[in-house]
């Protein structure tokens, strides 16, 4: 009964390994045109009449892409966002943001060698239009002129991607000076930075369906490695089965 065990432990191993091999050299490529409404979550610094505070969003985001081109020898992709909605909680009450209906948020997805797709980098202008409680009316509507410029971005080093949507991976606005909100009433609005965050997952996680994710970046060896790890397991299971088949009693 062990000796089964093991043998299937090994071929289960095995097709891991083939799997993965299989796999470690191929390149993912930038998607078709299409439009994604991916989960969002946010933070914005802002300076307002009341001082520094931040605020936390959440909601969704559309984002329309065009289909990939050649430019400069590298793929690009372009990308808009197309629709936002974004809730969250300031000093004063309630907040919502959606994208400006006049100014059009666009960036790019940007091959960094040729060739292959990934990695790439990603850039957004954001423009958005704000809606917040203000006194002496009910609500204030503030938008911003200049972009929020959002990249990739971990502490200082920006980040390539290595799949889209770029899932978990924040996307940082540090404009400095401040960009503004208007109009300036009755005191300026400034927004210090912004951090946006698409989703909380780019696919399964957890057992077997985790292992296709590694060929995601550009350097197949993890996944090369991994496979050889599998095999190697396999050839111990297959070394711990014989030994268990001899230790069975006979009948």
């Amino acid at each position: 009964m062990r000796s089964r065990l093991a043998r299937t432990l090994l071929v289960l191993m095995l097709v891991v390994a083939a799997t993965v091999l299989a796999r470690a050299g191929t390149t993912h490529a930038f998607p078709p045109a299409g439009t994604d409404q991916v989960p969002v979550s946010a933070q914005a610094s802002i300076t307002s009449r009341l001082g520094q505070e931040t605020i936390t969003f959440t909601g969704t985001v559309s984002i329309q892409r065009s289909a990939p081109y050649i430019s400069s020898g590298v793929s690009v992709v372009d990308v808009e966002i197309v629709a936002l909605s974004l809730t969250g909680n300031s000093l004063t009450g309630p907040v919502t943001v959606a994208e400006s209906g006049t100014l059009a948020s666009t960036g790019e997805i940007r091959s960094w060698q040729p060739g292959a797709d990934y990695p790439a980098g990603l850039f957004l202008d954001a423009f958005v239009v704000l809606d917040a409680p203000a006194s002496p009316s009910p609500t204030i509507t503030l938008h911003n002129n200049a972009a929020l410029h959002l990249v990739p971005m971990l502490a200082t080093t920006q980040l390539p991607i290595g799949s889209w949507p770029p899932y978990s991976i924040p996307l940082k606005a540090n404009p400095s000076p401040c960009v503004p909100l208007l109009p300036a009433q009755p005191k300026s609005v400034c927004v210090n930075s912004l951090t946006v965050t698409f989703g909380s997952g780019g696919g399964d996680v957890g057992g077997l369906t985790e292992l296709p994710l590694l060929d995601r970046s550009s350097d197949s060896g993890s996944g090369l490695w991994l496979a050889l790890a599998a095999i190697a397991t396999g050839v111990v299971a297959l070394g711990g089965g014989g030994w268990l088949g001899r230790r069975e009693p006979r009948t």
